[in-house]
């Protein structure tokens, strides 16, 4: 697994909670998963001259609302110090062994705020790849991390950073009213076919 988040895996672990299952499936579909995560960092330089922050500590948390099919709870994972850097969106990126594999591709700065409130947000925006334990596996949907990360006073102090990761899936299901349209088009056809080949 490559950087920031291992403390993640346990979200997305627990993110196989956050499915819709169908009967005849073996495996739950992928619909959608969001984790939020609060690290502590070693980092203390000014926030808006650095990009560069070694994470110490990692909690992670199953911020979906969607039904919690069994889903274990989420304990505080304390990780190896790993650097993230807002100029590189590859530190970023994680490899969950069956969950899947968000792949980013930008980072951008959303908003700054001065002294003495310090704060920056950043986007992180790429793809997820939805791991095996999915029925759908293998399917690529948009994936995004916004993170913050806050300063208050000056530079030197303390930092604290943090933020969300969140996948979802758009299913489109038809509605039963486009599904009667479908048939009945269909049906029209089948009837047509029929008088020309009975020559009426």
């Amino acid at each position: 697994m490559s950087t920031h988040l291992r403390g993640l895996s346990l979200g997305l672990v627990a993110l196989v909670g956050a499915l819709a299952v169908s009967p005849a499936q073996a495996l739950p579909l992928y619909t959608s998963g969001s984790v939020s995560i609060v690290a502590a960092t070693s980092t203390h330089t000014d926030i808006f001259t650095t990009t560069k922050f070694v994470l110490t500590l990692e909690e992670t948390g199953l911020a979906a609302t969607a039904s919690l099919l069994g889903a274990v709870g989420l304990p505080h994972t304390t990780v190896t110090p790993v650097t993230i850097d807002f100029a590189t969106p590859s530190t970023f990126s994680f490899n969950i062994p069956g969950i899947g594999e968000f792949d980013p591709s930008t980072v951008s700065l959303l908003a700054s705020t001065p002294y003495p409130y310090g704060s920056e947000t950043y986007a992180v925006v790429g793809t997820f790849t939805i791991g095996s334990v999915f029925s759908n596996s293998g399917q690529v949907i948009a994936a995004d991390e916004t993170w913050s990360v806050n300063q208050s006073g000056a530079a030197g102090r303390a930092v604290s950073i943090g933020g969300t990761f969140d996948a979802t899936k758009n299913i489109s299901t038809p509605e039963p009213a486009s599904l009667l349209l479908v048939g009945s088009g269909l049906l029209a056809l089948g009837i047509r076919r029929r008088k020309r080949a009975s020559g009426d």
